[in-house]
């Protein structure tokens, strides 16, 4: 894992907009925003507080494509490939089928790294996701569709509220169909990121909470309920991730991954542990092979006792 500069945060005493500003109505902003107390930035480059002024600031996490669901902690993950990446197509074949590759998923980012376009494919059928920003950077509009048509019922809206300096917090509405369907609160307290989704069907919550150090994340907490509480900790060597640590909501572990590098610091395999068995088994090893200049595998194989079950070939175009 590449080494991330260390981000500085400082306090913002004024900030003046000029009067073409559609967000503050053309009037000058003199107030300041307090971003973080903190001196040194704990958390990565992925997780940047994009501040303007309290009408448009937000927390930005492009690598993570908008959404904390995008598990980018694991570095055989097919899904999160490093560097300025324009494009990326996933192919994927089981042996036990006939064992030919299937293309999976085409993902285009835009300059700044964000996702910009999905699209995902299921036996000829292509479902996909549109993905528009505002001039802050900040999503505001997933469009869905399906076979290459949008399908307006199914459009997601998002609408940030003004940002909360005291608390070092944002909150978003998110609504689909112009159906308010949930409310999103970001939050950065001392060296903790965390969102918070409130399904307001449901009437249900969702945490998620990362803890950082020195730019990596240490701790992932997914709390859905004291009965569903799913906890990931991660160990480190000269600042690269050797093991992953999968806890169930007693703290009890699930499954334990360690990862093997190469000589170049490239990684070659990751072998996942299933504590749920007495004694553990080894439940599945992946060979990741074929880097390119980025350190970017282009093709991993999983196996199961030994015997090779299943392969996945990535295509990455650089900007």
């Amino acid at each position: 894992m590449k080494i991330i500069k260390i981000i500085v945060f400082m306090l913002v005493l004024f900030i003046f907009f000029s009067c073409n500003s559609k967000d503050n109505g053309g009037q000058d902003l003199k107030e300041g925003v307090n971003v973080l107390e903190q001196e040194v930035n704990p958390f990565p480059d992925y997780i940047n507080l994009v501040v303007t002024n309290p009408e448009t600031a937000g927390f930005r996490y492009p690598k993570w494509d908008g959404v904390l669901d995008e598990r980018v902690f694991d570095p055989l993950d097919s899904t999160y490939p490093r560097g300025s990446v324009k494009e990326m197509k996933v192919w994927a074949a089981k042996i036990k089928d006939d064992g030919e590759k299937e293309l999976f998923i085409i993902k285009e980012y835009d300059s700044e790294g964000k996702i910009s376009r999905i699209k995902r494919y299921n036996h000829g059928d292509e479902s996909g996701w549109n993905y528009f920003y505002d001039d802050y950077g900040r999503l505001i509009i997933v469009e869905e569709t399906f076979n290459g048509v949008i399908v307006p019922e199914r459009q997601i809206t998002y609408q940030y509220l003004p940002f909360d300096s005291d608390e070092n917090k944002v909150v978003r509405k998110v609504s689909k169909n112009n159906k308010l369907i949930q409310i999103e609160t970001e939050q950065i307290i001392g060296n903790i990121f965390s969102l918070e989704i409130d399904f307001t069907d449901k009437r249900t919550t969702v945490t998620d909470s990362l803890y950082f150090e020195n730019n990596n994340v240490i701790k992932y907490i997914n709390d859905s309920g004291p009965r569903f509480r799913y906890i990931s900790k991660f160990r480190y060597e000269n600042n690269t991730l050797m093991k992953l640590i999968n806890l169930n909501s007693k703290e009890e572990k699930m499954f334990v991954h360690d990862y093997k590098y190469d000589k170049d610091g490239y990684i070659v395999e990751g072998i996942t542990h299933d504590y749920r068995d007495n004694p553990p088994t080894i439940m599945r090893t992946q060979k990741a092979m074929n880097h390119d200049q980025h350190g970017n595998w282009l093709r991993k194989e999983l196996y199961e006792d030994e015997i090779m079950v299943a392969y996945i070939e990535r295509e990455i175009t650089y900007y």
